[in-house]
C-alpha cells in the first residue's frame, strides 16, 4: 500500500468580507499597498496597533463598510489602487465598471472637427 501527499496552497490573507464575519473592529490607517500572488493587497492598521493584510480581489472590495473609519486620503488611495482598467470597445468608446453595480463609466473618443 502506498500513499501520496499533495501540497495545497493556503492563502494567508483574507478579504474584507471574511474579516467582517469574524471581527467587528475597523482599520484606522492604510499602511501599504501591494500586489500579491492572487490580487492587489492592502495592509491596514487597527486600534491597539495591530495590523492585517487584505486581498482586494475586485474593486468592489475597496468599498466595503469595513473601511468607513479610514481617513479620506487613505480611502482614496485604497480605491485608486484597485480601480478597474478601461476596456476599449469596437466603436472606440472606453468603459469600466463602477463600484455601484447599476453604473458604468463611459468615455468617448474626441473627434477632431476640421473647418470646411
Amino acid at each position: 500500500m502506498s500513499s501520496n501527499t499533495t501540497a495545497q496552497v493556503v492563502r494567508s490573507l483574507c478579504t474584507p468580507e471574511q474579516h467582517t464575519k469574524i471581527h467587528k473592529t475597523k482599520p484606522v490607517t492604510l499602511l501599504a499597498l501591494g500586489t500579491g500572488q492572487y490580487s492587489k493587497t492592502a495592509t491596514l492598521k487597527f486600534p491597539n496597533d495591530w495590523q492585517r493584510s487584505f486581498e482586494m480581489v475586485t474593486e468592489f472590495d475597496c468599498w466595503c463598510p469595513l473601511f468607513s473609519d479610514l481617513q479620506y486620503e487613505d480611502a482614496k488611495r485604497l480605491r485608486g489602487h484597485r480601480r478597474a482598467a478601461f476596456v476599449e470597445h469596437q466603436d472606440g468608446t472606453l468603459s469600466r465598471p463602477d463600484p455601484l453595480l447599476f453604473m458604468c463609466r463611459v468615455d468617448s473618443k474626441v473627434m477632431e472637427v476640421k473647418p470646411a
